[in-house]
């Protein structure tokens, strides 16, 4: 007999809940009556609280509202969102994107999560680009510097963040 998991049908539904939901934003977005509802929808969608956020961010960025895009992602735990978040404000917010690409690096290298090392130097790599549109190279030069000392025993950690970055 095979065992379902909560865990096994979680990324499913969620991968579902996150489609109707941008499928409804679209909808609303692209309604012939969004002028005349845009402010009111607005109003609301930065007073929702759900657990899935891609629809009200793919509105915000929509509508140019990178700030209240942000304020949802800071407290979301999902890779793919904050990361399109990320991609979509680097040129307007690059010391947001540095702040927390380099946090949620910290979060996976601090507590030596091996197996997702790849999302670190992902992350990682969010942060370098930010500091490069900030004309930061020193600061980050610097900031990897400080990971190579400070991680230079996480063998497999290193071995990736070298194959990305060719050593100072």
């Amino acid at each position: 007999m095979r065992r379902h998991t909560a865990i096994g049908r979680w990324p499913w539904k969620q991968r579902k809940q996150r489609s109707k939901n941008s499928q409804r934003c679209r909808c609303i977005r692209n309604c012939s009556l969004w002028p005349e509802i845009k402010d009111n929808v607005l109003k609301q969608l930065k007073h929702v609280t759900q657990y899935y956020h891609d629809g009200p961010v793919d509105i915000f960025l929509h509508e140019g509202l990178v700030d209240d895009a942000i304020a949802i992602v800071d407290n979301s735990y999902s890779y793919d969102l904050i990361r399109r978040v990320m991609l979509e404000v680097i040129e307007q917010r690059p010391k947001w994107v540095v702040k927390k690409a380099c946090k949620q690096a910290e979060d996976i290298m601090d507590a030596g999560q091996s197996a997702a090392y790849h999302y670190a130097v992902d992350w990682l790599d969010r942060a370098r680009e930010a500091y490069r549109i900030m004309d930061h190279t020193s600061d980050w030069e610097a900031y990897l510097s400080e990971i190579r000392k400070k991680h230079g025993r996480k063998y497999k950690l290193m071995g990736l963040i070298e194959e990305k970055w060719t050593p100072l």
